[in-house]
């Protein structure tokens, strides 16, 4: 049994075994055909604009695993400026910070923090940042508003936002679209439908 192997079949029967996490909402999913391959779900932690969302996380370990870290990417799309369009994820142990002693454990933590502690001074996506940095809290309610349509997450709805939505959705804009477009338009209806357009 090789070192990766061996070190992710120990690490993943922890995290599947542990109370603590389970409570987090922090779970994860072995493929019993290939165990470099892991898929993970990562609930929106408490007070945070994130809060109750159930987050799935692709998780891909290297051969030389723990030398490298672990390649992971949201499959759930969320807005977060650490966070891609594509889901890939700006996190200092995902890339220069990895130590070998680092666990799959310390990276799910890690991943589930940063949903409470995003970090614009370090973006991943431009617009994200830009919003946080000009309106921080035309982010959070718009980090909500993904959280609720694409996490399920059940926190009071802003109706207003919803309604906007429903307006461009009447129009034949395919929501994935009209999500963006007002997200990055600060929710102006009127630049969202432009952004619809092109």
């Amino acid at each position: 049994m090789s070192t990766a192997i061996h070190r992710i079949t120990r690490e993943t029967r922890d995290i599947q075994e542990s109370a603590d996490l389970l409570r987090q909402g922090i779970l994860i999913e072995v493929n019993e055909n290939n165990l470099m391959k892991i898929k993970a779900q990562v609930t929106g932690p408490e007070e945070s604009c994130y809060e109750g969302g159930i987050f799935k996380v692709d998780i891909q370990v290297p051969s030389d695993y723990p030398f490298r870290p672990p390649k992971c990417r949201f499959e759930t799309k969320i807005w977060h400026p650490n966070v891609s369009s594509e889901g890939s994820i700006c996190l200092d142990i995902l890339q220069s910070q990895w130590a070998a002693s680092m666990t799959l454990r310390s990276v799910l933590l890690s991943i589930q923090n940063l949903l409470y502690n995003p970090e614009p001074r370090d973006p991943l996506n431009p617009h994200v940042a830009i919003q946080y940095g000009r309106n921080e809290q035309m982010f959070r309610d718009t980090a909500k508003f993904w959280s609720q349509h694409y996490a399920n997450a059940q926190t009071p709805r802003d109706e207003a936002m919803w309604e906007k939505y429903k307006n461009l959705i009447s129009m034949g804009f395919h929501p994935h679209k009209v999500i963006a477009g007002l997200s990055i338009n600060d929710w102006n209806e009127m630049r969202a439908v432009d952004e619809c357009l092109q």
